[in-house]
């Protein structure tokens, strides 16, 4: 199954590998929501723990588990005959309960330091999938090893089905559908001004998580017109921290930094068009050009998705965000700042700024540029840097430079040229040829077995 499905696996690993989690953002960061001992007891011990508790040790979606008292009573009549297949899911649970104990268990931080795999992970909680996938082996065992007739185990599975029933009711809530097919004001004047522009929610409007409103759906709509947490995908627009909540650590880090100045030249840069949030910003730099449930402002000063730039600065890997601090009035449209063996800026011999940079197609895996250059220079685009792109300028293959430092730009003659970005990375490929050979291999199983 893991090799089947390594067309998925193969690329999602290397990505993990060059996001926060795999270039190691601390111990603090990696045992986030760890499960402590009392509330691990509670809701392994307690019926429908979600009537009257609820935890205190992060979000109830993402530490709590429920397992209900005949299922857990199953689980250990499975133990009634000692066999090594019970004990093989015994230990599975086993590692998944302690390790969701997180910074509550006294080896955890040695674990940590030691297995190093155990990095990339974050929230312990989480390790609760292995008790979970464990307990329900056990308790399938358990229900084989009392040899009850048929109509026993039926009303066996209506008992356990039932408990989990009534956990339901309040474990998972609905809400009215119209939520789904709504557009919020906000929402509808970004779909009709935003186009491919950057908009950013602010993090003190991320961390205000109640809505007020006469009715729930009333609140659950204004929630929705925040755009919080990931609803931008709904709507085909694009917000700076990207539609999911990992993302490559150096971007991640530039992100935090932005978050703590509004005046950050990085705004600008990252083209971030648009300013979500309940409070007001500085008039003089944001605009208000809408006003419903939220604010939204605009910043006039923003870069477009691409543009053109006629000279380029190179200074050291990683030193970018650090020749900004020391450079505030960096004229990033005149001069990228590229990063590889340090260089004096390099002019184009007439440089000008006046290019045109048409969009012609942009995608998630494919962007296609036209520019009209005035002189040899560079074409920014806007996007994460990341391995995996490659580009091309009038067809020929050219190399992506990591611009801005989390930025992609490619050199471009003077004249009418035509760029095309591609996604294609190496890891697809590779697990792409492994999820066929892995399938081949199945199926060359599955045919000697029956015959």
């Amino acid at each position: 199954g893991a090799v089947i499905s390594a067309v998925q696996l193969v690329p999602a690993f290397e990505f993990a590998m060059q996001s926060g989690r795999g270039t190691g953002d601390g111990y603090e960061w990696a045992t986030f929501y760890s499960l402590p001992p009392r509330e691990m007891a509670i809701m392994l011990f307690g019926p429908q723990w979600n009537l009257y508790f609820f935890p205190v040790s992060g979000d109830s979606h993402i530490v709590s588990f429920y397992f209900g008292l005949p299922v857990l009573l199953l689980a250990f009549a499975a133990f009634r005959k000692s066999k090594s297949r019970p004990w093989v899911w015994a230990a599975i649970a086993g590692v998944g309960f302690i390790l969701a104990f997180g910074k509550y268990l006294p080896l955890y931080r040695v674990l940590y330091s030691v297995f190093i795999p155990l990095r990339t992970f974050r929230f312990p909680a989480q390790a609760m999938y292995l008790a979970c996938f464990g307990v329900a082996m056990l308790a399938a065992f358990g229900l084989q090893s009392l040899k009850l007739s048929r109509r026993k185990n039926l009303i066996v599975l209506l008992v356990c089905f039932t408990d989990l029933w009534f956990f339901a009711q309040r474990g998972i809530e609905t809400i009215d559908s119209s939520f789904y097919s709504a557009r919020p004001p906000a929402v509808k004047f970004l779909e009709e001004h935003a186009g491919i522009d950057r908009i950013l929610v602010t993090p003190r409007t991320r961390s205000q998580q109640d809505r007020p409103g006469s009715t729930r759906l009333e609140a659950w709509l204004k929630f929705r017109d925040s755009l919080y947490p990931n609803l931008v995908m709904a709507h085909g627009l694009y917000e700076v921290s990207g539609k999911e909540e990992l993302r490559y650590s150096r971007y991640d880090k530039l992100l935090y930094r932005l978050y703590e100045d509004p005046h950050s030249p990085w705004m600008n840069v990252l083209n971030i068009r648009y300013v979500l949030s309940f409070w007001d910003m500085p008039s003089e730099l944001f605009p208000k050009v809408f006003s419903s449930s939220i604010n939204i402002f605009e910043n006039p000063r923003a870069f477009p998705r691409a543009y053109f730039c006629p000279t380029s600065l190179t200074v050291p890997i990683g030193a970018t965000e650090e020749y900004v601090a020391q450079h505030p009035k960096h004229n990033f449209r005149s001069v990228v700042i590229l990063e590889g063996k340090p260089r004096a800026v390099r002019a184009s011999q007439s440089p000008k700024t006046d290019a045109s940079v048409e969009i012609r197609e942009y995608g998630s895996n494919n962007v296609v540029l036209r520019i009209e250059a005035p002189s040899e220079g560079w074409v920014v685009l806007a996007d994460a840097y990341a391995p995996g792109w490659k580009a091309t300028v009038n067809n020929r293959s050219v190399n992506i430079q990591r611009a801005n430092a989390v930025q992609r730009a490619v050199r471009v003659p003077a004249g009418v040229s035509t760029v095309r970005f591609r996604y294609a990375p190496l890891s697809h490929v590779f697990g792409g040829l492994l999820s066929v050979l892995g399938l081949i291999f199945a199926l060359v199983c599955l045919k000697k077995r029956t015959g």
